[in-house]
């Protein structure tokens, strides 16, 4: 027997259910944002250390990658570290310093949800005194926790740091 209620659960099935399935990766909000923080005790030290951090926006995160980019006449990356506290179960990092890049690619089955999260450490040997630029590649992505690795990243930033000797 045909009635109007079950045209109407026919076309709900039809539409509906499909559409939430592929509004998923649109509804994931780009909140998140990668910083450096420059580890004060290493401003007149030989070497500088610097923390990437993540601020997620809210947003509960389990992966990242990122390459920062900086000038190789004015710095030597020397390594970079994940932060050993959250728990990763894949990290993997590489430096090339004849391009001035330190990648970083960072992964883990438990949801990271915090403020602020520190993510890993780079230390530079300084060549120089004076500005230079540090910065992340635009190819850069922190992978939201929900279950479709959505990259949530907005905005990161570029620095100009003072290099002392």
């Amino acid at each position: 027997m045909y009635t109007p209620k079950i045209t109407f659960i026919v076309l709900l099935m039809v539409f509906f259910i499909p559409w939430q399935f592929s509004r998923a990766e649109t509804d994931t909000v780009r909140s998140a944002a990668l910083e450096l923080a420059l580890i004060k005790e290493s401003f007149f030290a030989p070497n500088l250390e610097i923390n990437i951090t993540i601020k997620p926006g809210g947003q509960a995160i389990n992966a990242f990658d990122t390459i920062v980019i900086y000038d190789p006449a004015d710095l030597e990356a020397i390594s970079v570290e994940p932060n050993p506290g959250l728990g990763l179960l894949a990290a993997a990092s590489s430096i090339n310093n004849r391009l001035g890049q330190a990648e970083i690619t960072c992964g883990t089955t438990t949801p990271l949800n915090f403020n602020t999260i520190i993510a890993a450490k780079i230390t530079f040997k300084k060549l120089a005194v004076g500005f230079t630029e540090i910065t992340f590649s635009n190819n850069s992505q922190v992978a939201a926790a929900n279950g479709l690795g959505s990259n949530i990243l907005l905005s990161s930033e570029v620095h100009n740091i003072y290099l002392a000797k």
